[in-house]
């Protein structure tokens, strides 16, 4: 048997022992007990888990007796009213005494009545009433009929019997109910020798429409208990279910309390392992508190509360000496009120905040990478070192400059090594076009025909130089114009079908009906986009023929330009290296046709300046097809 302890009086002297040990730990901290017993924190958790489901479950339950019993209520009126209406109201009126019972009229008013006791057999009780001034009688009971009082013993009520229940607020509910018109159904349920039921009633109408009187009707209770009693087994194995929930509920609680207890002693290791990393960080980690005034009211000043050594290096103190200095003074160059709005934002709203920031000191001067984030109720600065990194990005930005500075010089002087090349040459072919028109000798007709061959082909040398270089210069201007693309086409058809039969070549074109009658482009570029590959399919087919075509795609709104020979093809492996500049599909055709590879690197650029795209399809032996979209 336990002993009460001791009471201490206030004078006495305190008695040394393990008593006055455990009292004066538990008024010093009275939870501690329950922190320290996770299975009494279980078996409450269970307890009020238990209580919780079985007020839950008596609710349910309640609310379905209440649904059950106003479904009776509601078949109680309208079965009270349909028994009003099988009543002869004219044959009911000259029924006034008692003499009247068994007479050959009060037995045609009674049969509807009986009839309609029979077919219901879960009425208990069914009669009229007639209501003069207040006071109710008995008219018709259909206890009178021996097949109804078979059911069970009951007194039969003879005509001008008056009438009065038990209960005088039901008979005060039922008259305010009938004087209204209503059927009326009690809210109570009652019980007497021969069962339980609840009563209801529906007014009878004379001629002229008064209430004279009404149906009084009993309703058994034995559907309804019959209804209940799913109910009250589904509420039986709730109560189980309940138990059983509480009991695992209760375990579980104290399971998760004794692994909190083991990873209580795990998280203090835990933080002795970070405290321990962040001494080894190279990069600075300070964290940080908002400082309270004299009324313990945060303001909006931070001051240090951890520092690494990394973050001491950086300030030039060590992180003893950071502790609890402001946030102003600790970090001389990066204190300013910018970054302690930063910080405010940061513990007001729990954002991530990131930037670079260059830090000028009489001791030191370089670039600082500065984030900070939210962790519980304090903010927590990592200062980076990033000068090295911001050093080599300044070296890499101007060896940037400095090449694209090269690369337009480079391109300017191209552009202009090509005009001043191209002006004599023009001017040699010019001279030569003329001499062709002289008389000169066969011999001299083949040297000058060379010398204009060879003209022609160093001007488009040139000119595909200049054209590669106004691009990469940008100096391109690309205009918008309206034009009609049928027009377009059709002249370009003139130009190369004669060129295409001289060499033995079928030349095609062929134009969707859809083609819209006007687009706007710049149809000097276009032009010259697909005068190139029209001057390439003519160069490397040999037999068959050349298409060109024009369609509309619907879907993406743009026009499209294909065209298609039967030339020698392109291995899949080129398809993207041929428009590159310099670049020819296969290295043998510098040697057998000439060329500069600049010609589909210039058009897949104008195109993109176009804002449309080309593309290619081919199979080497089985001819090329390029495609150029535009929009429209």
């Amino acid at each position: 048997m336990l002993e009460k302890p001791p009471e201490v009086s206030a004078h006495a002297p305190a008695q040394p022992g393990r008593l006055r040990t455990v009292v004066t730990s538990r008024l010093a901290n009275p939870t501690r007990d329950w922190m320290l017993a996770p299975r009494r924190w279980g078996m409450a958790v269970g307890v009020m888990t238990f209580v919780v489901s079985c007020l839950s479950l008596g609710a349910l339950y309640w609310l379905g007796r209440d649904a059950l019993q106003e479904n009776v209520r509601d078949e109680l009126r309208q079965l009270a009213v349909a028994a009003s209406a099988v009543v002869d109201m004219t044959a009911h009126e000259q029924l006034t005494d008692k003499s009247q019972m068994g007479s050959p009229e009060h037995l045609k008013t009674l049969a509807p009545l009986v009839a309609f006791h029979k077919d219901f057999p879960q009425i208990k009780y069914l009669y009229t009433i007639r209501v003069r001034d207040g006071k109710q009688s008995f008219v018709l009971d259909t206890w009178f009929d021996p097949a109804i009082a078979a059911r069970g013993p009951g007194a039969l009520s003879p005509i001008g019997e008056p009438y009065a229940s038990d209960s005088p607020a039901e008979d005060r509910l039922t008259l305010e109910a009938i004087n209204q018109g209503k059927p009326y159904a009690s809210e109570n349920v009652f019980t007497d020798e021969y069962g339980a039921f609840i009563s209801g009633s529906a007014p009878l109408h004379d001629a002229a429409g008064q209430v004279v009187g009404y149906v009084g009707m009993d309703l058994t209770m034995d559907d309804f208990y019959a209804d209940m009693r799913p109910i009250a087994v589904a509420l039986l194995v709730g109560l189980v279910v309940a138990a059983t929930l509480s009991i695992g509920t209760g375990m579980s609680v104290t399971s998760y309390l004794r692994q909190r207890q083991k990873t209580r002693a795990t998280e203090s290791a835990h933080e002795m392992l970070v405290a321990r990393v962040l001494e080894s960080l190279n990069d600075g980690m300070v964290v940080l508190r908002r400082v309270r005034d004299d009324r313990g009211r945060e303001t909006f000043a931070f001051e240090v509360v951890q520092a690494n050594p990394a973050a001491g290096r950086i300030a030039g103190l060590s992180p003893a000496q950071l502790k609890g200095r402001p946030l102003r003074d600790a970090l001389p160059g990066l204190g300013d009120p910018r970054l302690e709005e930063a910080c405010a934002r940061v513990a007001r709203n729990g954002v991530i905040f990131q930037e670079e920031r260059q830090v000028v000191r009489p001791d030191w001067k370089g670039w600082l990478q500065v984030t900070m984030v939210k962790v519980d109720e304090r903010v927590v600065l990592a200062l980076a070192d990033i000068s090295a990194r911001k050093q080599h990005e300044e070296e890499l930005e101007l060896s940037r400059a400095h090449a694209i500075t090269t690369e337009r010089a480079k391109s300017q002087f191209l552009a202009n090594l090509s005009h001043e090349v191209r002006t004599p040459l023009n001017a040699i072919l010019g001279m030569s076009h003329l001499l062709q028109g002289t008389h000169l000798s066969q011999e001299q007709m083949e040297y000058l025909t060379a010398i204009h061959e060879s003209g022609d082909a160093l001007l488009s040398v040139i000119n595909d130089v200049l054209d590669y270089s106004k691009i990469e210069a940008q100096a391109v201007q690309i205009e918008k114009t309206a034009f009609d693309p049928r027009n377009f086409l059709h002249r370009l058809q003139d130009q190369f079908a004669p060129l295409a039969k001289c060499k033995g070549l079928e030349f095609v074109c062929e134009l969707s009906p859809e083609l819209p009658r006007q687009v706007v482009s710049d149809p000097a570029r276009l032009r010259q986009v697909v005068m190139n590959i029209l001057t390439n399919a003519l160069k490397f087919t040999e037999l068959g023929q050349i298409a060109l075509r024009a369609s509309v795609d619907a879907a993406s709104r743009s026009w499209r330009i294909e065209v298609t020979d039967t030339g020698t093809g392109i291995s899949p492996e080129m398809h993207e290296e041929i428009f590159k500049p310099f670049t020819q599909g296969d290295p043998s055709t510098t040697r057998r046709y000439g060329g500069t590879g600049l010609g589909l690197a210039i058009c897949s650029r104008l195109v993109k300046l176009l804002g449309g795209r080309i593309e290619l399809a081919s199979q080497p032996g089985l001819g090329s097809t390029f495609t150029i979209c535009l929009p429209l």
